[in-house]
């Protein structure tokens, strides 16, 4: 990761120089992405002292998740731009087996399944990117940003596939998040190109109980005017 960090931090300040050095344009554009993204959970337990139990924080809940990304902004000359971000996740959901953390279920009705979900509400921030052509449709691109993260963690309860009156729900809003990316933009006419990245986020780790960094992948497209 520190790998990561200098490439993106080298790439910035190379882009940034040279931008500077250039005659500005700007240049709009809009664009959107899917992605899959991968959460990292704090490692702990959970301890419950009757009957004695010890459930892992990260075994509760899906780890990952499908994401939607609208993004604009605007080339301001060959190496350099901005780009806001707004970005959905699709609500995952587990299903608890009990018996495994050890807990009596000769008591619970056949047919009552636990779940847990996990969903990146929304999320939203601002890019500045850098671009580094390598052939005549092909750029590399580093980025540095920030983002604020909203996320809902609960647990659910269903019999035989109808929803039981339990929802507990645990919201954790506007989570600063340091992000980091690389990637490549391929031009495909005039207007269009399409874009791929892998990107790291650090999120601030006094505000969130159940993530801590993201790694994500996402592949897209853009529409310049």
């Amino acid at each position: 990761m520190k790998s990561l960090v200098t490439l993106t931090a080298i790439a910035l300040a190379a882009t940034c120089v040279s931008a500077s050095a250039a005659t500005l344009e700007y240049k709009p554009y809009v664009g959107f992405d899917l992605g899959y993204m991968k959460l990292h959970s704090q490692r702990g337990n959970i301890n419950i002292p009757r009957p004695p139990l010890s459930i892992k924080l990260h075994s509760l809940f899906k780890d990952h998740q499908y994401t939607g990304t609208f993004v604009a902004g605007a080339r301001l000359g060959e190496h350099f731009g901005v780009e806001a971000f707004v970005q959905r996740g699709k609500e995952e959901k587990q299903t608890i087996d009990l018996a495994k953390y050890g807990l009596d279920t000769s008591d619970i009705p056949v047919g009552i399944k636990p779940q847990t979900t996990t969903q990146l509400n929304f999320a939203w921030g601002l890019d500045v990117n850098g671009y580094l052509p390598v052939a005549e449709k092909l750029e590399l691109t580093a980025g540095l940003g920030v983002g604020f993260y909203n996320f809902t963690h609960g647990v659910t309860g269903s019999l035989v596939g109808t929803p039981l009156n339990l929802r507990i729900q645990q919201e954790e809003d506007n989570v600063l998040g340091v992000r980091m990316s690389l990637g490549a933009e391929y031009k495909l006419n005039e207007n269009w190109s399409a874009k791929t990245n892998f990107r790291y986020v650090r999120l601030d780790p006094g505000a969130l109980e159940w993530t801590d960094n993201i790694k994500e992948f996402t592949v897209g497209l853009r529409y310049a005017f």
